[in-house]
């Protein structure tokens, strides 16, 4: 047993020294999804003032892009954000599974449908 707590402090802490990535922006989704018909916003949110030129809609079956959209004007710094734009993709009308993707940043492991039988309480 002694031998067992020993190993696992060692692995514990080989393991901290390990770099991990640091995020800095982020794209806020509706975590309800998206109706087809209806306004669909993102928001994309940065830690730094970086500038956003355009922004992507890709399928999530086929990692094909669909719809690529101009980011639009910044809004500037809200709460612990320097920057935000709000990403508008409602000119998109079919249903699916798909994430957005600005540069390297994507919209997390949180894929969206966008259906008609989205519901909303």
């Amino acid at each position: 047993m002694k031998n067992f707590i020993l190993l696992f402090l060692v692995i514990a802490f080989l393991t901290s020294f390990i770099p991990r990535e640091t995020t800095n922006t982020w794209i806020r989704i509706n975590l309800l999804g998206y109706k087809p018909t209806n306004t669909k916003v993102a928001v994309w949110c940065s830690k730094d003032t970086s500038a956003l030129k355009n922004f992507e809609l890709v399928d999530a079956s086929t990692n094909k892009i669909v719809l690529t959209e101009n980011a639009g004007k910044a809004f500037g710094s809200y709460g612990p954000f320097a920057q935000t734009y709000r990403l508008n993709f409602s000119s998109f009308k079919k249903a699916g599974k798909y994430y957005l993707q600005a540069g390297s940043v994507k919209s997390g492991n949180c894929i969206k449908q966008i259906t008609e039988n989205t519901s909303f309480p």
